[in-house]
């Protein structure tokens, strides 16, 4: 039997080489699987992020006439990604606690019902309350797009 400087044998030092790069992969393999194996969650911050878009849309371009109001182009909103099934937007317009003007709305409208339902795999909704131009607007706005994976 050969003895290396160290006092090993030559197979004892592939045994520890193998060891440690068995160690390192595990553990390697374990973070990439705690990182990857998570999913976020941003549907209510979505559903939120489209309500602060149209408020302040409407409030920068003011609304005019509301009966006749051209939501995207004020607003700045595509309208192939609302209509897609992921999203929903509904907005009232209220003067002295009073309904006023027609609602506009677009999107998947069963977000309307679905948001009031407990679950995981349902849309999460915002409701935003802006005064613009002697108005009192409601936005309701709802998301459901869970997202892809990393």
């Amino acid at each position: 039997m050969l003895l290396n400087k160290k006092g090993y044998t030559d197979i004892s030092d592939m045994i520890i080489f193998m060891l440690a790069f068995v160690v390192i992969g595990l553990v390697i393999g374990f973070s990439i699987n705690i990182f990857y194996a998570h999913d976020i969650d941003l549907r209510k911050q979505e559903a939120g992020v489209l309500g602060d878009k149209i408020a302040e849309g409407l409030s920068e371009n003011g609304l005019g006439d509301i009966n006749n109001l051209n939501i995207y182009e004020l607003v700045d909103l595509n309208p192939n990604v609302i209509n897609n099934g992921y999203y929903y937007f509904k907005i009232e317009f209220f003067q002295e606690g009073n309904k006023v003007g027609k609602t506009v709305f677009d999107g998947n409208r069963e977000f309307e019902v679905n948001c009031q339902l407990p679950g995981d795999k349902l849309p999460k909704c915002k409701t935003l309350k802006v005064r613009i131009d002697n108005y009192d607007v409601v936005i309701f706005t709802g998301s459901n797009y869970l997202g892809e994976g990393l």
